[in-house]
Parts: structure tokens; sequence; C-alpha cells
């Protein structure tokens, strides 16, 4: 349906890492973004990203990087008075120019 309407697929959760889910729950946002991923790419769609955290840390933001290569465009959500502080937005910053350094619209 996305190939024949010529639609992107737009997915969260890419700053999430499956050693950081609780083990109780059985998650696995690294093998579900990577199945999107694959599927979107075997029908030629273009895949989005974007967080589903507000996560500010290094971590997250190289798990996001470690996507660059698959995504068509990646929309930043939860601007917040927290991410424009201190560490947090030079963090933010570096991320930025990090996507920047390829096609990524961010």
């Amino acid at each position: 349906m996305f190939a024949t309407h010529n639609t992107a697929v737009d997915f969260t959760c890419l700053e999430m890492k499956d050693s950081e889910q609780p083990s109780e729950c059985a998650s696995g946002p690294e093998e579900l973004v990577n199945q999107v991923v694959s599927a979107a790419g075997s029908h030629s769609i273009k895949f989005n990203g974007e967080n589903a955290l507000p996560r500010y840390d290094t971590t997250a933001y190289d798990k996001i990087i470690s996507y660059k290569d698959h995504l068509s465009s990646f929309t930043y959500l939860r601007l917040s008075n927290d991410l424009l502080q201190g560490e947090n937005f030079n963090n933010f910053k570096n991320f930025v120019n990090q996507m920047h350094d390829g096609d990524v619209v961010v």
C-alpha cells in the first residue's frame, strides 16, 4: 500500500536499546526498528524515524545515528526546557551536527 501511493513509513523508538528495557517486558525495540527498516527497504519505501522518549544523552543519540543511513528524514520530538539546559543542549547540538553530515533532514 505504501509503495503504491509513494508514501513513506514513519516509525518511532529509534533511541531505544534492548539492553535498557526491563527483561520482564521481553521488549526488543532494536529488533522492531530493524524489522520495519528491512520491510521498508525491501519494498523501496522511504523510512522516516522519530524518538519516543525525552532523552538527552549521547547513548540515545548514538542509537538514532546508527539508523542514519536508512533514514529519509528524522523528527526530533520533545522540545522542552530540559533539552535547552547545559549539557543536554550541547549533546543535542552535537547530535544535530552528526545527523546533518548526510542527507538526513532534521
